[in-house]
């Protein structure tokens, strides 16, 4: 996609979300026994690795040569310390916390409530990727004025 738009790889990672987030929620939702469910789980599992290669290679895109392996660095922690780490810990603390209240689906209300930013993600990407092509088209306009004068 990236090579047919600008901001390819943000609207690919807004798509696959669209698509993927749904099948996280439905796994969680549908008969364990059926093929619906395998589908949805494998479609949700594919989910937590599918972006690492579209945002490793935004990153590196936007990032000045010299500072393109600390900034992949740093994109490699933050994803661990504030995303992997903390998401494990919420999803184990929110299911003890709602099975300590009763509910009999602790786990599957606590993954899906853990599936939320999930959500907030799609609109994130589509926004970045609107902002990438207006640079990128801006970029355009300044290299076409600098080679018209």
């Amino acid at each position: 996609m990236q090579a047919r738009f600008s901001g390819g790889r943000l609207y690919f990672l807004a798509l696959i979300f669209t698509l993927g987030v749904p099948l996280g929620f439905a796994y969680r939702l549908i008969d364990p026994q059926g093929i619906a469910f395998l589908v949805c789980m494998f479609g949700g599992s594919i989910m937590l690795t599918v972006g690492y290669g579209a945002i490793f290679a935004s990153v590196q895109d936007l990032a000045p040569t010299q500072t393109r392996s600390t900034m992949m660095a740093f994109v490699i922690l933050c994803m661990t310390l504030l995303g992997t780490s903390p998401g494990n810990l919420f999803a184990g603390w929110m299911a003890d916390f709602l099975r300590a209240r009763g509910d009999a689906q602790a786990i599957t209300h606590a993954v899906m409530l853990g599936l939320s930013p999930w959500v907030a993600a799609i609109p994130c990407f589509f926004m970045a990727a609107k902002r990438c092509a207006r640079e990128d088209a801006g970029k355009k306009e300044s290299m076409e004025n600098i080679q018209a004068s």
